[in-house]
């Protein structure tokens, strides 16, 4: 897995942290910003992944993508989620005091891993064909999908 790809996310990331660091207002406006670009920047990366992961499958079970291609991308976003969940309870432990704050970062956690664990899933099914890995995918699929919907107050159609 090649991390030169991550580097333009990572800079995106200390480019914003920098910009809220140098905000003008008193701590308190600063904060209320940090918490709802964290909120934004939350529902963005859940419905974004899931839909990542359906785009892989599909392009996959279409031949629009290649093995490698598929395991690449599975391999970046299986990481990324394992290093959103670390930073995640971190910043539960260490930074939050709203309890809203925390159940809703507790909640964007429990799908993360949940996505996680249907990426790894879609992963051993691109490696070894197993068609059991392929409905594991699927099932955490769905349930993912509802989740994500929940914790983002979207009605589930």
């Amino acid at each position: 897995m090649s991390y030169r790809s991550l580097l333009p996310a990572l800079a995106f990331v200390c480019l914003s942290l920098n910009s809220f660091s140098q905000a003008t207002g008193n701590c308190e406006e600063r904060e209320i910003s940090l918490r709802e670009s964290l909120g934004t920047h939350t529902a963005v990366c859940l419905y974004s992944t899931i839909s990542h992961l359906n785009t892989i499958h599909a392009g996959y079970k279409g031949d629009a993508i290649t093995v490698g291609s598929a395991q690449q991308k599975l391999s970046v976003i299986i990481a990324f989620l394992g290093e959103l969940v670390k930073s995640n309870k971190a910043l539960i432990e260490k930074g939050l005091n709203d309890e809203l704050d925390i159940e809703f970062v507790k909640k964007s956690n429990e799908v993360y891993e949940g996505m996680e664990s249907q990426a790894q899933a879609l992963y051993d099914y691109v490696v070894t064909g197993s068609e059991e890995k392929l409905k594991t995918y699927k099932k955490l699929d769905e349930e993912n999908w509802k989740k994500v919907n929940q914790v983002l107050g979207i009605e589930d159609n």
